[in-house]
């Protein structure tokens, strides 16, 4: 009857040790299949797909802080209005069909992230890092950008039409034919940003607007803009 009553507490304490390791480590492997899953409205908070194949799955509205996606499979995959505040996209692959629209990528990592295509309007990406990213043909209106890192970014044709740039790095990219209607671009770095053939009307910008050497050839008030930031700057 002492055996007994000894080996019950060592048989639920092992039990519930091994159910505690298999929560907080995350079954979620490096290469794992979630593609077509539902994870809407769920705390993901701690998981880890970094890896997986998670194309055309849902994750609106989940509460997915800090998760890791680092160079998934995020092709039609939804993420709209998910709380993915400092989530790490380093790398992984999306289309036209993944959705970030109204999402907090606040602080999010998409670098060197191919994302051609993808939309992400109204998205928080206050300080988020997309440098060497594939941005190109993707869908930023009225996305909030300030502070972020978009150095030698690839925003060939894409829509940034009254989002805000504030104080982002954008020096070294590519934003020929852009669409930057309406932008914000007060304090934005746009050293030797190539912005040939975009549209810059009705921007706005100050004098901490850096222009060094940003090419606006055929860019649609390219000239006009120019002459007006350096015309501030000279006061």
């Amino acid at each position: 009857m002492s055996n007994a009553a000894i080996s019950l507490p060592r048989r639920t304490l092992a039990t519930g040790l091994i159910s505690a390791v298999l929560v907080t480590s995350n079954p979620a492997a490096a290469g794992a299949n979630y593609s077509g899953k539902n994870f809407s409205r769920r705390d993901l908070t701690k998981r880890s797909f970094r890896g997986a194949n998670v194309s055309a799955a849902n994750f609106n509205e989940a509460k997915a802080k800090g998760v890791s996606f680092h160079g998934a499979n995020v092709r039609a995959a939804s993420f709209v209005k998910t709380q993915c505040f400092r989530c790490s996209f380093y790398g992984s692959t999306g289309d036209r069909q993944t959705h970030f629209d109204n999402a907090n990528l606040g602080n999010a990592d998409f670098t060197g992230a191919r994302m051609r295509g993808a939309r992400f309007r109204k998205a928080q990406l206050g300080g988020a890092k997309l440098k060497g990213a594939d941005m190109s043909r993707a869908f930023f209106q009225e996305a909030k950008l300030h502070s972020a890192n978009l150095y030698g970014a690839d925003a060939r044709a894409t829509k940034f039409h009254n989002a805000d740039l504030r104080r982002a790095n954008l020096s070294g990219a590519r934003f020929s034919r852009a669409i930057l209607t309406g932008a914000d671009l007060r304090g934005t770095n746009l050293t030797r940003t190539d912005m040939r053939h975009a549209n810059l009307c009705s921007v706005k910008y100050d004098k901490h607007t850096n222009v060094n050497g940003t090419d606006v050839r055929g860019a649609k008030c390219g000239a006009t803009f120019l002459r007006n930031v350096r015309r501030i700057q000279a006061r």
